[in-house]
């Protein structure tokens, strides 16, 4: 008998479909070496990488407002701000949890590094709510109820724009 599945793989398995649409790719390699220096430079500060490339995505979608923005009914809503969200790894490899930084852009690194430290140290202890709740949720959901349940959440969430986990 195998293991139960962890509620991260069961949602998975409930969301993924085959491509439906064709979908181009693309690679790009950038010159990085004095950005890499920068960071070198603020070490003691422990700006990363990824703080970097959060807060110019969170300023570039600032600069194209278009793009942030969902379809409700056939319409498009935009967002009343910019958040970022980036994906922690929270079980050393098995298990990831999404921290948000709200307003990213009108945040500075700074922000940016202390905010999503600070959030990945609650998922990381198991002290933030709406990752517990959703957690749990999938965690008691039978495998085969997920799919449904997934795109009721989808479509309230992302079609609706409301609140489900917190």
């Amino acid at each position: 008998m195998s293991a139960p599945l962890k509620h991260r793989r069961k949602i998975a398995l409930a969301t993924w479909r085959a491509p439906r649409e064709a979908r181009i790719q693309a690679k790009i390699q950038a010159e990085l070496t004095s950005i890499l220096e920068f960071l070198e430079s603020k070490k003691h500060l422990s700006l990363t990488l990824t703080h970097l490339v959060g807060g110019a995505l969170a300023r570039a979608i600032a600069s194209h407002p278009e793009v942030n923005g969902r379809v409700v009914f056939g319409k498009v809503k935009n967002f009343p701000r910019i958040d970022i969200c980036f994906a922690v790894d929270i079980e050393n490899g098995t298990d990831l949890a999404q921290c948000r930084v709200a307003d990213a852009d009108r945040k500075t690194l700074m922000q940016i590094g202390d905010e999503l430290s600070a959030g990945a140290e609650r998922l990381r202890a198991r002290l933030d709510q709406g990752y517990q709740r959703s957690a749990g949720w999938a965690h008691y959901t039978p495998t085969f109820l997920m799919r449904p349940l997934m795109r009721f959440f989808s479509f309230w969430s992302g079609g609706l724009g409301r609140s489900l986990f917190g």
